[in-house]
């Protein structure tokens, strides 16, 4: 007679992403259970199962425990993990979003890689300096894109 376990397995047996997804849930569950800490320095997260890392991307101080929790989080699921500084938060970058998604020609707006600043997608017959005088403070750089003019704003 053989006993097996099913429905469950052991964190070293399960799929990176898996593992991955465990610990974006538990910083999730910190955060919600912190809504102040979350409003204060959270700017996004990034999954990469193929290198096996969780990378937190945070403006300002972080928390101690929550320092913690990223690392014990990591550990326990044989994963790394990395807090990364950003120049924003989630939700100022979302602010200045809409204002820029507002602007006549604008196609797409979304966060470039590290949640350092917005990218923005504009038509070629778009404005691109008032793109620019929208986005503010953050410099923007202009490259074309597939027929398309793609404006990066960031710090």
């Amino acid at each position: 007679m053989r006993l097996q376990r099913t429905g469950t397995q052991h964190r070293d047996q399960q799929r990176p992403a898996d593992q991955l997804q465990d610990v974006a849930r538990r910083i999730d569950t910190y955060l919600d259970n912190h809504p102040n800490v979350r409003t204060v320095g959270y700017a996004g997260m990034r999954i990469d199962a193929r290198r096996r890392t969780f990378t937190l991307y945070w403006k300002a101080f972080v928390p101690r425990d929550l320092r913690t929790l990223v690392r014990r989080t990591a550990a326990d699921n044989h994963v790394k993990a990395a807090i990364k500084p950003s120049n924003y938060t989630r939700d100022e970058l979302m602010t200045i979003a809409r204002r820029v998604m507002a602007i006549p020609g604008v196609v797409a707006v979304g966060t470039m890689r590290g949640k350092q600043g917005l990218e923005v997608t504009i038509k070629p017959s778009a404005n691109a300096a008032r793109v620019r005088k929208y986005v503010g403070y953050e410099p923007a750089v202009l490259k074309y894109q597939r027929g398309l003019v793609a404006a990066t704003a960031g710090g």
